[in-house]
């Protein structure tokens, strides 16, 4: 990764039809703390036309939103945005040429019908296909406070590393291990969170 990564973060603390994140603005706020020259697309400004153009011009991406996994048709699955969804077929037509990281801080990201399981039709493997090396997705629902606990502990890591080393998936393991021993038999509050690629 070079030393000035061109990074974006899409906040969506209210998405219209859907549950407000309080705890978006904490991640915004730690986002921005690591990479302050951050393009921030937030709320209103967080539309599908801008969110697609600035992607391919950048290398390091962070959503938080909703995200959804549509089980009957895989290539719908999505993160909403201010006027409605970015699906996995959207990003299929989007090419990154100097794309290394990818953090889907939203619900389901990395999910697998498991009605097509031998299918890996994800928010999570389009943004790998769309040319991010790294992808960290989720599983299934994720708790609005705990999401900045495990992303901005996830780029403290990461600034710790260095960028001639950067190894997200060493990062990931590390976050999610120190939420781990804060609430060891609570898996559903971190068991989510998986790093997919390079």
């Amino acid at each position: 990764m070079s030393q000035s990564p061109r990074a974006l973060m899409v906040a969506m603390p209210e998405t219209p039809g859907l549950r407000d994140l309080p705890n978006v603005k904490k991640e915004i706020d730690d986002y921005r703390n690591f990479y302050p020259g951050a393009r921030l697309l937030k709320g209103e400004e967080a539309v599908r036309s801008a969110v697609i153009e600035e992607i391919r011009q950048c290398s390091q991406v962070h959503f938080a939103c909703h995200g959804g996994q549509n089980v009957r048709q895989p290539s719908a699955s999505c993160v909403y945005l201010s006027d409605g969804p970015l699906s996995v077929a959207d990003i299929n037509r989007i090419r990154i040429e100097f794309g290394e990281l990818a953090f889907l801080s939203a619900c389901e990201t990395a999910q697998v019908s498991s009605r097509l399981t031998d299918e890996s039709l994800t928010i999570s493997s389009a943004m790998l296909l769309a040319g991010f090396k790294h992808v960290v997705g989720t599983m299934w629902y994720i708790r609005d406070p705990l999401a900045p606990v495990i992303s901005g502990r996830f780029y403290e890591i990461l600034q710790e590393q260095g960028v001639d080393v950067m190894d997200p998936a060493t990062a990931l393991h590390k976050a999610v291990a120190s939420l781990r021993a804060k609430y060891p038999r609570r898996p559903l509050f971190w068991a989510q969170y998986i790093h997919v690629g390079a």
